[in-house]
């Protein structure tokens, strides 16, 4: 339910008051604390493993943290991680679907382990497929165990459809696992979708979290800067911990961990023509794992936040598609309610919508 926010409520952005451009703020640093290097100029300020505070000498520091950017799910310094389906799109069901898993290493790696889920999701049901055409099991991926830096692992594994798969959404993730040498254990995953006939659509709906809505899509904070990205989304504050809801059937593309504070996942709508991904960012833990189907109204997760000169500062980033990407906008009826897409950027600009339930 929605109601509308009265007076000036606190939104997740009070701290930003607190930091200064060009010199520092007057934050108390306690002498148990440890400032945590993070990027040119700034630090984060840590009291027993929890970030209290930003600070930077010359720059105003984003408290959302989405000026970081974690790269894709299925690449990291290491590694590359590539999953294909061929075709991603029939008509009926009653042919065959090939899958190519490629890894590549960029560094030498040991402990090497792959392995792959297929998932199939129709109007009624779903279920999995745990082996090939052949009979032969799809996971674990025969890839060796250790690969020398450049060194390629390419399996490829084909299923039949029949007529259970008709108008239906099919997932194959594989995810990887391994130990850099001289680092510790790496991981990265990469998700393949076949679509047969013509699933029900599913689009968002509902809201992922109650709480206060404080920046809309083009909010001046962050969301429509070049700086972090321009964001299709929307925050909203809340208290650490309240559970987190999917807004879409789909299947998970993406878990990425910036901290224990803004873990993110990211959902690949089962069938909603133009919406790639919608993004549930600054979680404080996640409830699913890459390749799971979700359904709407499951909880993945709950949420997270920052503490700004000791003042917990938690929300969600609800997000649609991939940054700079306004293609599919985050209003009616993907939404119960619009929200000002300009003028909303609270604590200066009040958004005036309070989120009740949800989903």
């Amino acid at each position: 339910g929605l109601t509308t926010a009265a007076g000036g409520a606190l939104g997740f952005l009070s701290g930003a008051a607190n930091f200064v451009v060009g010199g520092l703020s007057s934050l108390v640093v306690p002498a148990s604390a440890a400032a945590i290097p993070v990027a040119g100029g700034i630090s984060a300020v840590a009291v027993g493993g929890t970030i209290v505070g930003i600070v930077t000498a010359t720059t105003f520091f984003n408290p959302e943290s989405e000026v970081i950017s974690p790269g894709p799910p299925n690449e990291n310094q290491f590694l590359i991680l590539d999953k294909t389906a061929n075709p991603t799109q029939m008509a009926t069901a009653g042919g065959n679907i090939t899958f190519t898993i490629t890894l590549t290493a960029k560094v030498e790696l040991e402990g090497v382990k792959v392995i792959d889920r297929l998932n199939v999701q129709t109007k009624d049901k779903s279920f999995s497929v745990d082996r090939d055409i052949n009979g032969k099991p799809i996971s674990l991926i025969p890839c060796p165990p250790s690969l020398a830096a450049g060194q390629v692992c390419t399996y490829v594994f084909e299923i039949t459809t029949d007529a259970g798969f008709q108008d239906s959404i099919v997932t194959n993730t594989a995810e990887v696992t391994a130990i850099p040498k001289n680092q510790p254990l790496t991981s990265a995953h990469d998700t393949a979708t076949v679509i047969i006939g013509n699933p029900p659509a599913a689009c968002p709906r509902g809201w992922p979290a109650v709480g206060e809505v404080t920046q809309g899509p083009e909010g001046s904070f962050s969301h429509s800067s070049p700086q972090y990205g321009e964001y299709e989304a929307l925050d909203t504050a809340q208290s650490m911990g309240n559970r987190v809801y999917a807004t879409v059937e789909g299947s998970v593309v993406e878990i990425i961990s910036i901290n224990n504070f803004d873990q993110r996942i990211g959902i690949q709508p089962a069938n909603c023509p133009g919406l790639n991904v919608v993004n549930y960012w600054h979680l404080s833990a996640v409830l699913v794992s890459p390749g799971d189907i979700v359904s709407f109204g499951q909880e993945i997760g709950r949420t997270g936040g920052f503490v700004i000169n000791g003042v917990p500062q938690p929300h969600i980033h609800y997000q649609f598609n991939r940054p700079a990407d306004r293609s599919f906008r985050i209003e009616e009826p993907y939404i119960p309610q619009n929200v000002l897409r300009r003028d909303c950027n609270e604590p200066a600009i009040e958004c005036g919508v309070t989120i009740t339930s949800a989903p």
